[in-house]
């Protein structure tokens, strides 16, 4: 109970100095939500009502990689972490429930089947399932998960709720998972760069983070920029362990984020309800090919598209050395790499294609995403809580990652660095196509053309397309015919 008392204590004092910033500093900072909404002056951002559900335990299946994002059993000393504790304090007290937490110790396809097979055992285990976000479509076509839209409390408008994952990831209006603030792992694999700033001063590139924000950072001025930096003694050969570099790729994975970045989406809703594949349109085709010929007809940029630890490892240390002008990254890797970063860097947002397009960014599908299982004896309940964790985490631990964590203990702390943290949050996009890599089987697609040296993207599309779109029909299919067994 005192760590309790403790930590109510701490939050009540961190919403009387929000409160009195917006009331007295008219230059205090902005409260937008992900897509952009306000926070309104109640003392909660959920319109719940007064609810007490007798200390009764809310039971949470959650992946072990990113369960202190969600869940944090002690107080702790980092803001991060005790914001996460303090969220969980003030929704047991609030609500009078009290976290059941179960976190097996498998991932991905592993952790699928066990959800899986729970719903086979007709288990009635669990009130909330955290998963990956690209493997959640597979634990949907099983039928394991319910609609989340009928269930009671939630509210999908409200701002800590990812309304590009609402909008995008329904099929005939029916949603299986919800993403948002309820844990911050969809803000900390948000694609980005990092970029080394006495690199840029000795090759006279210039600020980069304020051509971004001037709206002027297109993959064009990557490639100029990315040009100028390289230098190595064996014009014949790469010296990873020498040479400098305008871009090392860290992460096959980013490839795909990168391809989003650019204006390219796998799937586009169309007029008639459906989708249509375009990752194989003429655009896709330029920005595909563009990156295959960024990465392999010159030593300006390197990666790890073999998705090996140890090379990831590697293609890091050349940035980590001060001997690449570029890194791509994840948001959260301004902080997992702060300290071992030789000198001076900043964040700036992944480019776009044209100046006068939008900047726009996709997360890592290892971001978790929530459900309720059809098991679920009162899914009621679920929404319930799962409506009051998202709504208080968008309170304190965004407010505690986001504007302390990052913009400050993890950056430079400018007035630039953080305008350029709100505009990559600000364009935050959900990419439905992305989402289904394993159901439509192309999971690999972007960077294993780069590593292939596929100059024509259009011939794979082409001998994939048919098998893409037959997988794709087939579990809308699935899903329909699921639903409609279970109405």
């Amino acid at each position: 109970m005192i760590k309790k008392i403790l930590a109510l204590l701490l939050a009540a004092c961190s919403v009387a100095v929000c409160f009195g910033c917006q009331k007295n500093d008219p230059d205090a900072s902005d409260t937008t939500g992900i897509d952009g909404s306000n926070e309104t002056d109640s003392p909660y951002s959920d319109d719940l009502p007064p609810l007490d559900f007798d200390g009764a335990a809310f039971r949470v299946l959650y992946p072990y990689h990113s369960v202190d994002d969600f869940f944090i059993e002690e107080p702790a000393e980092e803001v991060v972490d005790q914001a996460v504790y303090t969220t969980n304090v003030i929704v047991e007290e609030r609500l009078n429930v009290e976290y059941q937490m179960v976190v097996p110790s498998v991932i991905r396809a592993e952790y699928s089947n066990y959800v899986v097979n729970r719903f086979l055992a007709n288990a009635d285990e669990f009130d909330i399932v955290g998963e990956m976000t690209g493997h959640s479509p597979v634990t949907a076509e099983s039928g394991a998960m319910i609609d989340l839209n009928g269930v009671k409390y939630f509210d999908f408008t409200k701002p800590y709720w990812l309304q590009s994952f609402v909008n995008g990831a329904a099929i005939d209006g029916h949603l299986y998972y919800i993403g948002g603030d309820a844990g911050i792992s969809f803000l900390k694999t948000v694609g980005c760069m990092l970029y080394d700033i006495s690199l840029a001063a000795d090759y006279q590139i210039g600020n980069v983070q304020q051509l971004a924000l001037e709206g002027g950072w297109t993959y064009e001025k990557l490639q100029e920029f990315a040009r100028r930096c390289y230098s190595g003694a064996d014009p014949n050969n790469v010296n990873l362990d020498q040479d400098t570099f305008g871009l090392v790729c860290r992460n096959g994975n980013h490839s795909s984020q990168m391809v989003r970045s650019a204006g390219v989406q796998v799937f586009t809703p169309n007029s008639d309800g459906g989708y249509d594949l375009t990752i194989g349109s003429e655009h896709a085709v330029d920005v595909v090919e563009f990156l295959v010929e960024l990465f392999n007809d010159n030593k300006m940029c390197v990666g790890s598209f073999d998705m090996n630890n140890t090379q990831e490892k590697t293609y890091t240390n050349i940035f980590l050395s001060g001997r690449s002008l570029f890194i791509s990254a994840e948001l959260d890797d301004s902080a997992s790499l702060y300290n071992e970063i030789s000198g001076d860097f900043q964040v700036i947002p992944l480019p776009k294609w044209e100046e006068d397009d939008e900047y726009a960014t996709l997360s890592r599908g290892t971001f978790i995403s929530y459900g309720i299982m059809r098991t679920c004896s009162d899914p009621d309940f679920a929404g319930a809580v799962m409506e009051c964790i998202a709504s208080t985490s968008y309170d304190h631990i965004m407010p505690a990652y986001f504007e302390t964590a990052m913009k400050v203990r993890y950056s430079d702390a400018t007035e630039e660095t953080k305008q350029t943290f709100d505009l990559i949050r600000n364009s935050i996009a959900f990419d439905y196509g992305y989402s289904l890599h394993l159901i439509l089987g192309n999971a690999t697609m972007i960077y294993d053309a780069i590593r292939n040296n596929n100059s024509s993207w259009m011939s794979t599309i082409a001998s994939k397309k048919t098998v893409w779109m037959r997988n794709f029909d087939m579990y809308i299919e699935k899903m329909r015919d699921m639903e409609s067994s279970y109405s």
